[in-house]
Formats: C-alpha cells, structure tokens, sequence
C-alpha cells in the first residue's frame, strides 16, 4: 500500500489537456465577461467626463513623449503573435475531436466509469480517520473495501483554493464532516460546468479562431507602423479639442453603456458556461495539495492519518487548520484510467 504526495497544483496544471482544450478558451471568455461588466458598472456609477478624458490623453502623450526621446517601438503586438494565439485556438479545436484514449472531449466526459467520491470539511489531520471509520469493511455501494483501489485525494487548504475546487468539481457537494458522495458514472457528473462549457466549446472557440485569424492577416498586410512623433502630433489635437471642449456637458454615454451591456448579454449567451469554467480554471495562485493511492480500501484511511499527522505535502503547511478535500476512488483498471488521463498533472 502506498499513499504518494505529487505536488501543490491549480486546476490548469492539474488537467492540461483540459486546460489546452477549452481551459485557456475559457479563460479569456471569462475575462471578456468580467471586463464588459467592470465597465458597464463603472459607466454607470461614475460617467466619464471630457477632464477625464484630458487627462488621460495628457498622461498618454507624455508616455509617447517618452518614447521618442527614448526611441521605443510603439506596437509590440505583431502578426506572429496574433498567429500564436489563433494557433491556440485552433488546438483547442483539434483536442475537441480526440481529447483522450482516442475519444472526443464529449465522449471522454460521458464514458460509463465507476468512481466513489467523497468530500470533506474540517481539519486535515482529521480526514484520515474520518474515512478509515467509512471504509472499515464496505464502500457506500457495499462492496467489500478489502480488495484493491486506485485513490486521488484532493486537499485545499486557502480560503481561494476552497473556493475553486467546490467551482471546478461542482458536481459534488460539500458539508462539515465526511460526506459519501453517490458514485460516479461519468466524469460529466463529477464537474458538470466542464461537460456544460463543452456544449459550446466548439461553436465559441471556432468564432474566437476566425476572428484572431483576422486579426493576424490584417497585421501581416500592414506595410506601416505610426511613429510615436506621428500619434504623438495628432494627440496634440485631439487634446487641444478637448481642452476648448471643457465647458461643454459631459458626453453622452448611453451609447457605451448599451455596447457595454450587448456584449455582455452576448458573451452569456454564447459562452457563458465557458466563462463559469474560465472562473473556475483561471486562478494559478489557487493549489491543492494532491494525492494518489494505490491499495487496499479498508487501508486508505490509515494512510491519509499517517500522511497528515501534522504537514501537508509540502512539510510546511500544518494540516491542523480547516480544508477542503475531494478523494475519489476506483476499483478497476478502466475507471482509474479515465480519472488519471483527465487528471494528467499527477
């Protein structure tokens, strides 16, 4: 029997494949929807007005001022690296098709599988002997524990690390104590925004891809750059307007609020279950300390106690304070195939 610490890793790490896949797409939907509402709000609480537009362009023009003293390139957004991200994409796209063991990302999130999962809130130190009382002589099903398992066990100890492993693995739920989730059948059940954001995946991504691709050929077709001094001298006028301008009414704004919220409401139509997944996968600060087992199931428990008598993984981290755990465990050879391909970090 053998309980092996991997590593601390957030959700991206922890599935790559997933991450490339819709991850990383979901992601950037995620802030798209974030920033469209930071701004409509902002739009709304406080309206800009032509000062604060003045002194915007007056804070720019010293900055461009700058950079022709200095002689910096204004444009470091180049058409290799608008193709980069349109290549991104467009991986995205492939994995959609043949994700793992030579399944689409659909079929791999519905394989029939057989999976006990349990959740637990309290002290780490405590998880050990919470689950050798729960896994003495039965699993929840009551097959016997005392033949062999494949365990994964999740431990979140920061506040943001809780928060994201209840996002991510949103099909389970999570109490006080040891709680005896109903086994699983299917990835889809176990992170059911995953499956969810996969219903959109390729439509979203594939409308993401063309417009990169666009962005890509308009900048490999431009045959020239405007110099800082250039954008600088129509700054100046731009400023001068706005300066005579100043006692005029503020600008309209209903027009940005509008734009503001259509994209927005579009973003949630389209992709909002991406963006749910983005939130879910986008925080690289959120770590959990993972796990894996190989044994019997009655001995699971021993092993977590003698594991976290003290330190997580890390041998710093105490496992006396609150956390939030996930352990998920398999009885066959297929099951345990299928959780360690979508958990490919460890």
């Amino acid at each position: 029997m053998a309980l092996i610490y991997v590593a601390a890793l957030p959700v991206p790490l922890l599935c790559p494949q997933l991450n490339l896949c819709i991850g990383l797409p979901s992601i950037q939907f995620s802030a798209d929807l974030s920033g469209a509402l930071a701004l409509n709000a902002s739009l709304t609480v406080s309206p800009p007005t032509a000062a604060i537009y003045l002194s915007a362009s007056i804070e720019t023009s010293v900055l461009l001022g700058l950079s022709v003293t200095l002689g910096l390139p204004t444009v470091s957004f180049t058409a290799s690296v608008s193709a980069n991200i349109e290549a991104s994409f467009n991986l995205s796209l492939s994995l959609l098709l043949d994700f793992e063991l030579g399944l689409s990302l659909s079929a791999f999130l519905s394989v029939s599988i057989g999976a006990y999962a349990f959740t637990y809130e309290g002290v780490g130190s405590g998880l050990g002997a919470t689950l050798t009382t729960e896994l003495a002589t039965t699993w929840p099903d009551g097959a016997p524990t005392s033949g062999a398992c494949n365990a994964i066990i999740f431990g979140a100890v920061s506040p943001i690390a809780q928060t994201q492993i209840a996002l991510f693995l949103n099909g389970l739920g999570f109490a006080p104590g040891l709680v005896a989730q109903a086994k699983l059948s299917a990835l889809a059940q176990l992170s059911v925004v995953t499956a969810k954001a996969e219903t959109q995946a390729q439509a979203a991504i594939q409308a993401k891809a063309l417009a990169q691709a666009q962005v890509t050929a308009a900048l490999g077709a431009s045959v020239s750059i405007p110099l800082p001094s250039a954008t600088l001298t129509a700054l100046a006028k731009f400023q001068a307007n706005l300066e005579a301008d100043l006692a005029l009414a503020p600008p309209k704004i209903s027009a940005a609020l509008s734009a503001t919220a259509s994209i927005a409401a579009n973003i949630q139509a389209s992709a909002g279950f991406m963006a749910q997944l983005g939130l879910a996968m986008g925080r690289y600060d959120a770590e959990f300390f993972c796990y894996t087992y190989s044994g019997t199931g009655s001995g699971l428990g021993a092993a977590v106690t003698s594991a976290l008598a003290s330190t997580w993984g890390d041998g710093t981290t105490p496992s006396t304070d609150e956390c939030a755990c996930v352990v998920l465990a398999t009885t066959d050879g297929f099951s345990a195939s299928v959780l360690a391909s979508f958990f490919g970090g460890l």
